[in-house]
Order: structure tokens, then sequence, then C-alpha cells
């Protein structure tokens, strides 16, 4: 039965030239005559001649149609076979992936158990090997400088990464922030979201007409997928909703403003999904320094040190909630001179 699966094709085009040259030996055996008499109601006879095929070609006519009919009738029945083998062996190859990946789960699930506490391996479990998100490809640009009023200094965060969705189902609402700050023109001023090199969502605060308020405002971008909130303390917290399909990534690109009171920053940030590879670069005023307390599980290496840029990056991992405080600072050299 397999052998004619395999080869159906073949074995019904012999069948088809069967039926052809059948076909044309019963076209070719020609014709006999036949003597049929017949009688009126009067009891007058009466004979007539006529012509019928003859008994071969009858035969090889009928036998022509069988022949078809067989070819036609496997043809059919082994296509029909073996689109049912296929659409089978799908489902059984999807119900033995369904099953591997369960063994997989329950063999790490038991192998790990014997490695670490139950209760670090639930938290590792939720946070890092359900997680349907990854960030890859981090790269944080601080840019302070002073606004010349008071001891204001103003922070443009503008933070880029990839969101890469590992599971085979659809990701929504996967994109979220919060920000701390305060001022008139702290928060969220643009944050855009490009798939496959189309922009899936964009929010540009300048297009949109808001004003400062000690109330709460919610501002909300004009294709509706982007929402930003702002407190009256000063934070915000941006959410956008967008789609990313399994197994694809989307390119994030976030730009925020934050103002700070005095000559001293104190500020930091913090993963919400597992994170592979970023770079920091901080740019600042000659009489600051700038330094960086991190709490990763990949180091964040400086990589450069110059006296209004420093550029750091790290190679690895990085587990969700993970991240680093850093701090801004005039240098006290500077500020010994201007107490004199």
């Amino acid at each position: 039965m397999r052998d004619i699966k395999n080869s159906y094709l073949w074995f019904v085009l012999i069948l088809c030239i069967a039926g052809g040259v059948l076909a044309y030996l019963s076209s070719e055996a020609g014709f006999v005559t036949q003597q049929i008499t017949t009688m009126d109601t009067l009891g007058n006879k009466d004979s007539i001649t006529v012509l019928k095929p003859a008994t071969n070609s009858w035969m090889l006519s009928v036998a022509s149609t069988f022949i078809f009919s067989m070819a036609i009738s496997i043809f059919i029945s082994v296509f029909v076979i073996k689109k049912l083998d296929i659409m089978i062996s799908e489902e059984k190859e999807e119900d033995l992936k369904a099953i591997q990946k369960a063994i997989n789960v329950d063999v790490f699930d038991s192998l790990f158990k014997t490695l670490v506490p139950e209760e670090i391996f639930e938290v590792f479990k939720s946070d890092v090997i359900s997680n349907k998100i990854v960030r890859k490809n981090a790269n944080w640009i601080y840019d302070f400088r002073e606004t010349g009023k008071d001891e204001e200094i103003e922070l443009v965060q503008t933070i880029k990464y990839e969101l890469h969705n590992v599971s085979h189902e659809s990701v929504q609402d996967a994109i979220s922030a919060s920000f701390d700050g305060h001022g008139v023109g702290n928060g969220v001023r643009k944050a855009v979201c490009m798939f496959e090199g189309q922009e899936l969502a964009v929010f540009d605060v300048e297009k949109m007409q808001t004003k400062a308020s000690d109330e709460e405002t919610i501002n909300t971008s004009t294709d509706g997928k982007v929402t930003v909130t702002r407190y009256p303390n000063g934070h915000s917290k941006l959410v956008i909703n967008v789609e990313i399909p399994p197994n694809k990534k989307i390119d994030v690109t976030m730009v925020h403003f934050t103002l700070y009171d005095h000559f001293f920053v104190n500020d930091g940030y913090f993963t919400k999904y597992p994170m592979i590879n970023a770079s920091l670069t901080a740019t600042y005023p000659e009489n600051y320094d700038f330094e960086i307390f991190q709490a990763l599980s990949s180091e964040l290496k400086q990589t450069l040190k110059q006296k209004n840029r420093t550029m750091f990056e790290v190679e690895g991992g990085i587990l969700p909630h993970q991240g680093f405080v850093y701090t801004l600072k005039r240098k006290p050299e500077l500020n010994i001179l201007e107490t004199a």
C-alpha cells in the first residue's frame, strides 16, 4: 500500500494509457451488418439491414471505460489518503512536541529543585522560565545639563532596546515604564515602537498640546496605543498597548525629560524583563562626577572615561528587577571654591 501511495501517479498514468489504447482499438474494430425482420399488424414481413459495432469493439469499449474509471478512483482515493496522512502526521507532531515540552519542563523542574531551594526555584521560574518577553541590546543614553535656573539640572533619557517575544503566542501590553521627577517640563516626550521597519505605535508630546497641572493628567497618542499618565508629584507612567507576534520582536525608543532642583542627582533603572546585552552612555558638564552602583548578574564594565562623558557596557544576561543606581554630583573642589 505504501508503494502504491508513493508511486500512484505512475500507476494512474499507466492505467490511462491502457484505457486510451483500448478506446482506440474499440474505435478501429469497425461495424458488422445484421438483418432485422419486422412484421406489421397485417402480418406482412419486412427485412431491414442495419450496422452495429463489432462484438470485440463493444468489449474493448467496456474495458476502456472500466480502466478509466479505476484510474480516476485510484487518483482520488490515494490523493485523499495522502492529505489525511499529512494532517494526521502534523497533529501527531504537535502532540509529540507538547508531550516533549511537558517532559522537558518536568525533568527541568525535578532537576533544578534538587539544586536550589524550592522557594528560590519558584521565583526563578515565574520571572525567567515562564517569561514570554526578553529585552535585547538595550542602550541607555543620559544627557545632563544645568538649566541656569537656580540649582536645576535637566536629564534627557533616551532608552532604546529590542523587545523579543520568545513564546509561541502573541503578547499584548508588553511595554510599561515608570519615571520619577518633577517640574513643568518633566515627563515622557516621545515613544516609538517599530515592527519590521514600520511604525507600530508613536507618541510625541510636542504634537499634543499638553499643559502643566497640579492634578493627574492622562495623555493618549492619536492612534490610542500609547498612554502617558503624569501624577501631581511629577512621576509619570508610560503604557504602550501593542501586540508582538510569536517569535517576533519590536524596536522600542523612549525619550524622557527629568528636572532635578539641586546639584545632586540620585536615580536608577531597573528592568521588568530579562535582558541580554546593554550599553550606557552618560554626558554631563565637566565640573561633575558620574558614578554607577550596580546590582546586576553580569557586570556593567566601564569602557570610556572622559571629563564630560562616561560609557559602560554589559555582555550577558540580566535578570528581572535587577538594575543600577547612578549619581551625578558637583566635584568637591568646585564646591569649596564657590564657598570661599
